[in-house]
This record gives C-alpha cells, structure tokens and sequence, in this order.
C-alpha cells in the first residue's frame, strides 16, 4: 500500500489527538524498515492551521472504531474533499450520496481496497465526489439547519409537537 501511495504521489498526514507517543514510536519503526517514507505526523489543529490541513489535503480517511458524529469529516467533506469514512461514523448518507468511500477498519482487504479506490479517482470523480460531500453538509449539516432541527426535538420533548421525522422509533 504504501508503494502504491508514494506512485500516486500521495502523503499520510496524521491529524489530531490520540496516543502521540505510542503512534510516533510505531511510525518511526516503520520509516527504520523502510514501510513508511511519506507520512508526516502532527498533533490537533485549529484554526488557521486546520484550515491550512484541509486546503492542502486531496482527500480526508477516518476509518474509525466508533464515533458520535465527527466535526472531523463534516468539516473536511465542507472543504469538498472526498472522504473515506467507517460506518461508525454515523454518516450514512454519506455513501448513498456519493460523498464518500467506505472503509471499516476491522476488515484490511476492504481498506485496502478502499484506499486504492481512492488512489485511482481521477480528478473529475474527486471532484464529484466532493462536491457531493459539500452538498450533503450544506443540506444536512448548516447551523439553521441543525438549529431547526433542535428546536423541532424540543418542541416534540416539551409536548407542543408531534415526534419529528428525524427521530427514530
């Protein structure tokens, strides 16, 4: 895999928090063996220097365990960037949208072959795909829209409404 990244030209950037140490160790050891050349790591952004990740970035991956609901991805799929994403991401519309690949991080061959797909996307179909995911925000995920939303749940809670379409069960 990472042969097939360095011949597209592509870099890992490692973004966040999480147990610095032990990844850093784990990714020095890979650079000694010579398995990992182009990976960079660095700890939580914010602001200017998040914005700076995200324009820089060709696509944004969270293959996650579990999740609520990750600004993460929300914010990179804003930024137009194709996502690869779990479903524990809890975005499924994501994938019925075209927004993003999926990749479930207990099963290697399919992120693998996650990845490879998102080696191979042409630069029309990235940037459909991320045009997709900055729709599927805009529609989805805008404050009004979530404030809406809120205000709906609480007039549902408070017994002035009828449950929401939104609520499950």
């Amino acid at each position: 895999m990472a042969e097939e990244a360095e011949r597209h030209g592509w870099w890992l950037a490692l973004v966040g928090y999480g147990d610095r140490g032990v990844l850093a160790e784990q990714v020095a050891a890979a650079k000694a063996k010579g398995e990992l050349t182009r990976v960079s790591l660095h700890g939580p952004c914010f602001d200017e220097q998040k914005h700076a990740c995200f324009t820089a970035a060709n696509a944004f991956v969270l293959p996650s365990f579990s999740e609520g609901l990750p600004m993460a991805a929300l914010e990179a799929m804003a930024y137009q960037l194709p996502s690869l994403l779990s479903t524990a991401c809890n975005i499924p519309e994501a994938f019925s949208s075209g927004a993003a690949l999926p990749a479930e991080p207990e099963d290697h061959v399919i992120l693998a072959k996650s990845l490879h797909r998102l080696f191979e996307l042409s630069e029309t179909e990235s940037a459909a795909m991320g045009s997709a995911a900055h729709a599927l925000v805009a529609r989805g995920y805008s404050w009004p829209r979530v404030a809406e939303q809120t205000r709906q749940l609480y007039d549902w809670a408070l017994g002035y409404a009828e449950r929401p379409g939104f609520v499950e069960g």
